[in-house]
């Protein structure tokens, strides 16, 4: 049986709209070059549409509180009164 080698450790990614759209086009790259599988592909985009879906939140929120002359702690207070997740 053959010996594993160690992989190379992996570069971090960029916490930033670049930076997951950088990590984006590396798994597209690596999914045509047949070094990433299609499962691990899906995986990183249900990833990035977990995290787009977040800053798309606190976007809102930010967009609330402005409107309603808030701070965005009282925004999110405000909001999760109104809004019972998981029911």
């Amino acid at each position: 049986m053959a010996k594993k080698t160690p992989e190379s450790p992996a570069k971090l990614t960029q916490r930033t709209s670049a930076g997951l759209r950088g990590s984006l086009f590396d798994e597209l790259d690596g999914l045509r070059k047949g070094t990433v599988n299609a499962t691990r592909a899906n995986a990183v985009a249900k990833l990035a549409t977990t995290i787009i879906e977040t800053v798309r939140l606190e976007l809102d929120v930010a967009k609330y509180a402005e409107r309603n002359k808030l701070s965005p702690d009282r925004a999110v207070r405000a909001l999760n009164t109104a809004v019972a997740l998981g029911e």
